[in-house]
């Protein structure tokens, strides 16, 4: 299992995702949100392009994880 994305995946996906407008509204993805998850996008990212074979991800795993400040 990968602990990290490959090169350039997160900036392709960032862009697909920012690209796309809702009722002519740009998206932005709150990147400071999920600081800190890393390896658990990258083994998602594993599963669905490969083996298909997908573990539940649980909300303990991400809020343990990830890093932020009140602030941002």
């Amino acid at each position: 299992m990968p602990k990290q994305l490959s090169t350039g995946v997160w900036s392709t996906l960032l862009e697909a995702y920012n690209k796309a407008q809702l009722h002519g509204v740009d998206r932005s993805f709150p990147q400071h949100e999920i600081l800190g998850v890393e390896v658990i996008l990258a083994r998602m990212w594993h599963e669905h392009q490969t083996s298909r074979m997908y573990s539940p991800v649980l909300l303990g795993d991400i809020i343990q994880r990830r890093s932020f400040t009140a602030g941002r």
